[in-house]
């Protein structure tokens, strides 16, 4: 509870957005559609909009994309210039570019998780290796580890996983 009120208290100092405890977007990592038959997971499960098979990872702060609802702040489409609607969109947007960002650092630093490089294996595996990039990119941005070196030898031990899958 503590560190949620720290949040919106440095949200709220830092955006000027008050009552926020997080942030959503999402990204889809690419992998191998389950086989047919597999009824634990059906492939229409996975297949996503863009038309392939994913794994939707969320990350807290939501925009256009997602509908407003009471515990969920989106972009105000089409504010007019000027109002505190469009001063609201302008703060949002800006924040949003800020988990982008960190979206596309996670992917630079685990090239598995891009699209190009889809994920040979099943959900659940598959799911686990995400889990893992997500946890060692967040130990890395704690203690300032350089992106080089460990993170690009994990890389490229997945990529060779996927070879041989």
């Amino acid at each position: 509870m503590r560190s949620s009120l720290t949040f919106v208290f440095r949200f709220f100092d830092k955006f000027n957005i008050g009552g926020t405890v997080g942030v959503i977007n999402g990204t889809h990592v690419a992998i191998i559609a389950p086989p047919a038959g597999d009824n634990e997971n059906l492939p229409a499960i996975y297949y996503n909009r863009k038309g392939f098979c994913s794994i939707n990872v969320q990350i807290l702060l939501g925009d256009s994309g997602y509908p407003l609802e009471p515990w969920l702040l989106v972009p105000i489409v089409d504010a007019p210039p000027g109002t505190q609607e469009a001063r609201y969109t302008d703060l949002h947007c800006h924040v949003r570019n800020i988990v982008e960002r960190c979206i596309g650092v996670l992917k630079m630093r685990f090239m598995c998780l891009t699209k190009s490089r889809t994920l040979m294996f099943q959900p659940l595996k598959a799911a686990k290796i995400i889990y893992a990039s997500i946890v060692l990119h967040n130990i890395a941005t704690k203690f300032r580890l350089e992106e080089n070196g460990i993170f690009e030898e994990i890389g490229d031990f997945i990529a060779d996983m996927n070879l041989q899958a």
